[in-house]
């Protein structure tokens, strides 16, 4: 009997030194003595969770408790046993009346904040983690497990301050830097979102999965190239993610390499047949090919498995845009308004059912739903408004402000709209592109015209503002009557127009040619190769080259295209619009396809040929061969994706009329059959 006394202190010696059995032992033998022994039933239970007998050792801290329901070391016991069991109510419990019998230790507060967070009760855990924040020893851990907390409940900003008083405490915590990253990135603090995944990359570089959420980023804020080295990244480290092959392709996309595309998300759907975004990325990737048959089914695929998972909106919306690039526009519109009432708010289904909408020509419904072209956030096309109201078309008592948006050739084409306001009485400042600055000062002489560099400002009297896209739908013109704009309402700089024509000769009718755009998205439908032009050698004219471009790449493209084509070198059609203009004035027609050309040469009152794809952009609308904008553009589709030969031969027909030189109709008449 004597031993008595030291079988606790045997056994807990026996547990120090790591003698689990040991200990287990003499414990059980004190308690087959004294059941009720407190000490002894507490280290026992211990012994039981650390050997796994969880169950076990929540019954023996429940002895205790029966016993003493104040004994926090058995509350503690209880509560980890239950959170190791997954029972977080019960461990949220035990461990909140261990806080309540001490209220300052930081320990019970942080463990029943954990057990609430898992047990879905988020607005008491947040009241415990405040708990340990009072207590004023809280450590980056637990304003880390906070931030979560709030984040769970789309607390954003707070869950931002969290992770930011965590990062005091452990600036090189990378789970906090990455916490952050994550949630600048939902309130759309883009940049310092990035910022905050580059920390998080330079202490975790091997981090496949902040690569990949870093590349998404980049993606969203159109930083292509950044992303698709991010995402290489993320794919060295972690190559059967079906998600990175996935952005990798959206990456792609944007950037038009097409055919990359296009493997890449097969490359996805090869870990992922059901991988709903890589299929509708194949889609896209497939119609930008002018694979359109296969387009459109993969985008039907696609939709199939959205449909099944509920979200189905972003399918809806390209399986729309398949339907239009094959020249399906009632089906292209079923399909956009089916994705708009999925998502009335966002601005990407709603923009491109208003395009849809205008390009079938119901342009009440357009010109109502173009307004969602401009996104606050930024993420898309954003409209600076310079905190001063939109103008609604009422009369104001002070000066509109006609800001500038999209291109070039949305400027000049939006910018024909101003002598009807002028008309009107409305006082009006133009700002515009600083290229533009000079042929807008000179064609519109009676209004202020602001060049735009660096941050915009209104000038004095400015009362509202008006994004130069909103003049349509305030203005509604009607599709049945044309044109809507004045002819020439560009002004050429006389002096420069009549010593080019000199300079170039009037032997021979001058016709200016453009067969490119920059446009990595939609120039590979729209472009022409310059070869493909060839039936316009034979005509009795001057081809005068209108591509901006290196001009030693422009004449090296002419000669294997065997196109005797006029270069002239002190053009800059990028940098000097004023002497472009002078230069397109010059022409005594244009033959382009859709990019800025087209719109100067019909502002500046050029009879101009557009030669358009299918999938034309909807300013041209559907199924015409004029254009309601311009009274001097004639418009020449393809029939079929990819098939400009018709349209070539109509072009060269169309001249003839243009020109008016009898001499045309010879050398129509020597372009072999199946051009024509």
């Amino acid at each position: 009997m004597g031993i008595h006394t030291d079988d606790f202190g045997a056994a807990l010696a026996h547990y120090r030194a790591g003698r689990l059995d040991r200990a287990e032992q003499a414990c059980r033998a004190l308690l087959a003595r004294r059941p009720a022994k407190r000490d002894a039933l507490n280290l026992l239970a211990v012994l039981c969770c650390r050997t796994g007998r969880l169950e076990e050792g929540a019954d023996l801290a429940r002895r205790v408790l029966a016993a003493v329901p104040d004994d926090m070391q058995a509350l503690e016991l209880l509560g980890d046993a239950l959170d190791a069991l997954k029972d977080f109510p019960g461990a949220a419990e035990a461990f909140r009346r261990a806080s309540v019998l001490k209220p300052g230790c930081r320990r019970f507060h942080a463990k029943a904040g954990a057990a609430l967070y898992h047990a879905g009760r988020c607005e008491e855990a947040v009241e415990a983690y405040r708990a340990v924040i009072a207590t004023g020893e809280a450590t980056a851990n637990d304003l880390i497990d906070f931030g979560l907390t709030l984040t769970k409940l789309s607390r954003t900003e707070s869950a931002v301050e969290a992770f930011q008083a965590a990062l005091k405490l452990a600036p090189r915590d990378g789970r906090a830097w990455l916490f952050l990253a994550d949630q600048l990135a939902v309130m759309g603090r883009t940049e310092e979102a990035i910022s905050a995944y580059d920390v998080v990359l330079a202490l975790r570089p091997a981090d496949a999965h902040a690569h990949y959420d870093r590349a998404r980023l980049l993606h969203t804020a159109g930083r292509h190239a950044a992303a698709l080295g991010g995402v290489d990244r993320a794919l060295l480290l972690d190559p059967v993610s079906d998600r990175a092959h996935g952005l990798r392709s959206a990456v792609l996309w944007q950037l038009g390499r097409f055919e990359e595309a296009a493997e890449a998300a097969r490359s996805a759907l090869a870990i992922a047949p059901d991988n709903a975004n890589a299929l509708t990325n194949l889609g896209n990737a497939l119609k930008d090919l002018g694979r359109l048959d296969e387009a459109l089914e993969t985008q039907r695929r696609a939709l199939a498995l959205c449909v099944a998972s509920g979200q189905s909106m972003i399918t809806l919306v390209n399986l729309g845009l398949a339907h239009q690039a094959r020249g399906d526009d009632a089906a292209a519109v079923a399909a956009l308004a089916k994705a708009v009432a999925l998502a009335p708010d966002q601005h990407w289904p709603q923009f491109n059912l208003a395009l849809a909408r205008l390009r079938s020509g119901d342009l009440d419904a357009g010109w109502l739903g173009y307004g969602w072209r401009s996104s606050p956030s930024g993420l898309a096309h954003r409209i600076e408004t310079l905190g001063l109201p939109l103008w609604d078309g009422r009369r104001v008592d002070g000066r509109v402000m006609l800001v500038a948006e999209q291109g070039v050739g949305d400027e000049i084409m939006f910018a024909g709209f101003v002598p009807k306001l002028v008309g009107a009485g409305v006082d009006v400042v133009l700002e515009c592109d600083h290229r533009l600055a000079p042929l807008f000062a000179r064609s519109f002489p009676g209004i202020e015209v602001i060049a735009r560099e660096g941050a915009p400002a209104a000038p004095a009297g400015v009362v509202a503002v008006c994004p130069l896209g909103d003049l349509p739908g305030l203005l509604r013109p009607d599709r049945t009557v044309g044109p809507w704009l004045s002819p020439s309402y560009l002004a050429a700089d006389v002096a420069r127009r009549a010593a080019l024509r000199r300079r170039y000769g009037e032997e021979r009718p001058l016709v200016g040619l453009a067969w490119r755009t920059g446009n990595v998205r939609s120039g590979r439908q729209r472009t022409i190769a310059l070869d493909r032009l060839w039936p316009l050698i034979d005509l009795p004219v001057r081809l005068v080259n209108l591509q901006y471009g290196d001009p030693d790449a422009i004449e090296r493209e002419a000669a294997a295209a065997g196109v005797e084509l006029l270069v002239d070198r002190e053009i800059d059609q990028f940098a000097d619009i004023d002497g472009f203009a002078a230069q397109v004035a010059a022409m005594d027609a244009v033959v382009t396809i859709d990019n800025s050309t087209a719109h100067l040469a019909a502002a500046l009152g050029r009879p101009t040929v557009v030669l358009l794809p299918v999938d034309a952009d909807w300013r041209w609308f559907s199924g015409r061969s004029d254009s309601p904008w311009y009274p001097d553009v004639r418009l020449v589709r393809q029939p079929r994706p990819g098939d400009w030969d018709p349209a070539i031969a109509q072009a060269i027909a169309m001249l003839q009329s243009m020109v008016g030189d009898a001499v045309l109709a010879d050398a129509t008449e020597r372009v072999p059959d199946a051009v024509h």
